[in-house]
């Protein structure tokens, strides 16, 4: 793996809590503080989650789901 330096890295986290409060104002016209944020669990449990959101994105494209799949769970209000 390529060398990660922190700058790259706090930026990248910088970018992604952009992005989820994007979706945060978009939905429910507010803001989180993610930068106070703190996980209990590590890295891998974020890798592991990301990974599951890529894998139900190749699903929708090979089209064996559905996007509008997740309506009928119980994360549909989240």
């Amino acid at each position: 793996m390529p060398d990660v330096y922190y700058r790259e890295l706090h930026e990248a986290l910088r970018l992604v809590r952009e992005y989820m409060n994007l979706i945060e104002r978009h939905y429910h016209d507010s803001e989180q503080g993610y930068e106070h944020f703190i996980m209990h669990s590590d890295g891998e449990a974020l890798v592991t989650m990301l990974k599951f959101g890529l894998r139900y994105h190749e699903l929708v494209l090979q089209q064996q789901i559905s996007f509008g799949d997740y309506k009928e769970s119980k994360w549909s209000d989240a």
